[in-house]
């Protein structure tokens, strides 16, 4: 990081190349956790009727075993 900034001619950043990797971890991980969270929730009205429907057929091929 700071190469890139001395070869554009602009000050250095006065943060440790830990703490900037470890933010770029940060942020790689929590927007991993939203897009999963994301997939993984219905928001819209027929998403949550196509839910609904699913766990009714879920529970009736549980009943059948």
């Amino acid at each position: 990081m700071h190469r890139f900034f001395r070869h554009c001619g602009k000050p250095i950043i006065p943060i440790a190349n830990e703490t900037v990797e470890a933010l770029i971890t940060a942020a790689f991980t929590i927007g991993a956790a939203v897009v999963a969270w994301w997939k993984n929730n219905s928001f819209t009205n027929a998403a949550i009727e196509g839910d609904k429907v699913m766990n009714e057929i879920k529970a009736n091929n549980k009943d059948e075993i």
